[in-house]
């Protein structure tokens, strides 16, 4: 999924308001979420904590912001921070590990067809 961005007002805004709407803008996470469906982002704190596989992150990759399945997180020792490894639903390869400092936050629902859908309910469809 992607959507033009503001990286650093974009990030700003979520830790100010505590979560933001975004609509989704491509295909790679269909048919879980599609084409302008509306996805409620809150922010990660301590992505330890906050994150696990199967979760829906979003993040910032060549000026664009992404919305793909985690499937792993990794220590970043040059960093000294995460990477976390993702994929699109709907794509065929894994992403490039994304680094901490590129992470805006976890999806938590999203309104599809005028029905809001916990994320939490739909962990089975994310087991790969």
């Amino acid at each position: 999924m992607t959507v033009p961005l503001d990286f650093s007002k974009i990030q700003s805004e979520l830790i100010h308001k505590g979560s933001l709407k975004i609509k989704a803008r491509a295909h790679s996470m269909r048919p879980l979420i599609n084409d302008g469906d509306e996805l409620h982002v809150v922010p990660t704190l301590n992505p330890m904590q906050d994150l696990r596989p199967g979760d829906i992150i979003v993040f910032r990759k060549n000026n664009l912001l992404l919305c793909h399945v985690l499937l792993n997180i990794q220590r970043d020792h040059v960093a000294q921070g995460y990477l976390f490894i993702t994929q699109g639903y709907n794509c065929d390869h894994e992403d490039s590990p994304v680094p901490e400092l590129d992470l805006l936050g976890r999806v938590v629902n999203f309104k599809l067809t005028r029905r809001k859908f916990l994320l939490w309910r739909l962990k089975i469809f994310f087991s790969r």
